[in-house]
């Protein structure tokens, strides 16, 4: 996962049959992703 949120956009088009849609949905869901592990390292930090 850590690796697709470190490729550029035109390096992810570059693999096959991915368009500009599924480029969004991926960054979308690498932000999601982010936000989430993010969250859960602070939430556990405050114990």
């Amino acid at each position: 996962m850590s690796q697709l949120a470190d490729m550029k956009n035109a390096e992810l088009l570059k693999l096959g049959g991915i368009g500009p849609r599924s480029v969004e949905q991926i960054r979308s869901a690498i932000r999601k992703f982010k936000r989430n592990r993010t969250h859960i390292s602070a939430a556990h930090s405050k114990e």
